[in-house]
């Protein structure tokens, strides 16, 4: 099999600042730092980086990777590994919505308020549980559904303990399932944390060794399928403009600070502009004080109603 890899190299204007551009708003030029693939053949490229480089020396690497490459979960490492290789090697190389109604913003939500959010729910639970939890309430207050409506979250489910035997965390590939976790509307927004934090939990833990094993088992037999002249599956994967309802991921545990390609770890990592409504992604706030950012894309229409509710706990 063939893999493409495609790097790129930018320079940014010489009387930039990384740390001026990282005070500021960050939202309006982040597109500017990652890679542009080009339409015709935006699905070739298995593995794409850019590198920006401002004026006092700091450095944005940028980088774009296909799904079918490596997972969410599996990509930092991935990125860790090509770093590491920079110390070892001799070289000295140096619905669908119209796409202006999608909106992305960012959420900084402090430690504090963290730690409040886990007391209220009373059971031990990850930054992660109580902060999807929380944003997925008020998101769908912000949508203003009807009570007898049923909102659902999707989760990333990273697939890597949960067979048995499980699979090697290094393993290099997708092993990302999804969790559906569904209440009706009125039940979400008049339940307490520990029973939202519950109900996700739930539908994580059906993602167990028999539900991995079943799509293993499907994929041989789509296979098999293909081989004797059969249609290939439909692809799932959402086009710009899809809304979700909503879709969370974290990427509080990945290990971005152990990045050095010579000169240091990493001072920030935040996403590009995310093209699919209801996409959110906790990452660790690049904030001094710590904290958690929730970066999301959210209709233009219900913006100003989750800007108003998101740090209520009502």
């Amino acid at each position: 099999m063939a893999v493409m890899v495609e790097i790129t190299q930018s320079t940014a204007t010489a009387d930039a600042d990384l740390a001026d551009a990282l005070a500021h708003d960050v939202s309006a030029h982040i597109n500017e730092l990652y890679p542009k693939a080009e339409k015709e053949r935006a699905n070739e490229p298995i593995f794409q980086a850019q590198l920006t480089r401002y004026a006092c020396g700091g450095l944005v690497i940028g980088t774009a990777c296909h799904h079918q490459g490596a997972d969410v979960h599996r990509r930092p490492r991935m990125i860790t590994g090509i770093s590491s290789s920079r110390a070892s090697s001799s070289s000295h190389s140096y619905g669908v919505l119209p796409m202006d109604r999608i909106k992305n913003l960012a959420v900084h939500f402090p430690d504090e308020f963290v730690a409040d959010l886990k007391a209220r729910v009373g059971t031990r639970c990850s930054t992660f549980q109580c902060l999807r939890s929380h944003a997925g309430e008020k998101i769908t207050a912000a949508r203003d559904l009807a009570p007898d409506d049923f909102t659902q979250v999707r989760v990333a489910v990273n697939c890597r303990g949960r067979p048995t035997p499980p699979v090697p965390r290094d393993f290099f590939g997708n092993m990302v399932l999804w969790a559906f976790p569904r209440m009706q509307v009125r039940d979400l927004l008049s339940s307490s944390y520990p029973v939202v934090v519950s109900a996700i939990r739930d539908a994580v833990a059906l993602v167990d060794d028999e539900y991995i094993q079943s799509f293993i088992d499907f994929g041989g037999a789509e296979r098999g399928v293909i081989e004797d002249g059969g249609e290939e599956l439909a692809s799932t994967a959402a086009t710009p403009g899809t809304m979700f309802c909503p879709d969370l991921d974290s990427w509080l545990g990945f290990r971005f600070h152990d990045l050095d390609f010579g000169c240091g770890p990493p001072c920030a990592f935040l996403p590009p502009d995310l093209p699919i409504e209801g996409i959110m992604i906790f990452v660790p706030s690049c904030d001094a004080k710590g904290g958690v950012d929730l970066f999301m894309a959210l209709d233009d229409e219900h913006v100003q109603a989750f800007k108003q509710i998101c740090y209520s706990m009502d």
